[in-house]
């Protein structure tokens, strides 16, 4: 090749060009928050039902199995009701000569209560909400004077409980407290002294000196009174599905036994109601020993005639 071709040689130069990647955007910063709050919801979700028990579970699992419209249906319907009988709602009960109505119901059978269901157990023994709508057209005046007694039967209870040396040692135990319906007497447990033996219905004999002592104090008063059964939380394990309805009715029962044994008459008690765990003092804790009482409501004029005419 001659030197004139070798100087006349072209050079091809290659540039390349740099590639800038494309900015994708922030819809996945989205994507994540939405994910990571589903999750924080979810374990929400399982804590809060993890604080409950077996009972109030099955309870929502109910509640979801109905459409809304039902359930809206039968409130209505319970709404129009004047009366509710204490064997309608599903606690077990005892006539007043102490003989079991009945000892199984449709709330034992499935062993739980939907929070309609637990609502009603509250109107069986006329609990404050039950007298209060009755109240709403009787004389201001009748009512007041009524309380006003209640108040002058808590302070004088009081006051012999703390004067009484053998009895005045459980005052810890024993509370009174008024209600629209009257003054409520519980005996509760405490924590290393419980009232019965476990999943029994003997009293210790402590808590039959708390009793006697009520007996004649009751006594005293012409008032008619309920005596309700509570258990805590803890499922009843025993046996012909004997569960904490039984048990707690049977206690209430206990309860009466001691009473007119005592000295009490007898033609005082009007209802006998098992509650079970529908009423828990401790909602946080199911298993206290607060949670394990007898309440002795003694009632004034108006919540005796309201009980007597259902």
């Amino acid at each position: 090749m001659s030197e004139e071709s070798e100087s006349k040689q072209i050079v091809l130069i290659k540039r390349v060009k740099k590639m800038h990647s494309k900015h994708h955007g922030g819809s996945w910063k989205i994507a994540y928050a939405d994910f990571v709050t589903a999750m924080m919801t979810f374990f929400l979700l399982m804590w809060l039902l993890s604080l409950l028990n077996k009972y109030q579970l099955q309870g929502i699992a109910q509640y979801f199995k109905k459409p809304l419209k039902e359930v809206f249906s039968k409130q209505d319907n319970i709404a129009k009701k004047d009366a509710l009988k204490p064997d309608m709602l599903g606690p077990t009960t005892y006539k007043d000569s102490g003989s079991k109505e009945k000892t199984q119901n449709a709330v034992d059978k499935n062993a739980g209560l939907s929070a309609q269901q637990q609502k009603l157990s509250e109107l069986t023994y006329a609990l404050p909400q039950s007298q209060t709508a009755n109240n709403i057209n009787k004389p201001a005046s009748s009512q007041n004077q009524q309380m006003s007694q209640m108040e002058a039967m808590k302070a004088e209870l009081e006051a012999k409980l703390m004067n009484d040396p053998e009895v005045s040692q459980f005052r810890n135990q024993l509370n009174f407290v008024i209600t629209s319906d009257g003054l409520k007497i519980v005996l509760k447990d405490l924590e290393n002294k419980p009232m019965f033996s476990e999943g029994k219905t003997d009293f210790k004999q402590y808590a039959t000196k708390i009793l006697s002592w009520l007996s004649k104090q009751i006594n005293g008063y012409q008032n008619k009174i309920i005596i309700i059964g509570h258990t805590d939380a803890i499922p009843y394990s025993g046996e012909n599905n004997y569960t904490n309805w039984e048990l707690s009715a049977d206690r209430a029962n206990a309860t009466r036994r001691i009473l007119i044994g005592a000295g009490m008459s007898e033609n005082k008690v009007l209802r006998i109601v098992g509650g079970a765990d529908t009423d828990l003092l401790d909602t946080k804790q199911g298993n206290d020993p607060s949670n394990r009482r007898i309440e002795i409501i003694v009632l004034t004029d108006e919540a005796t005639k309201h009980i007597q005419n259902q």
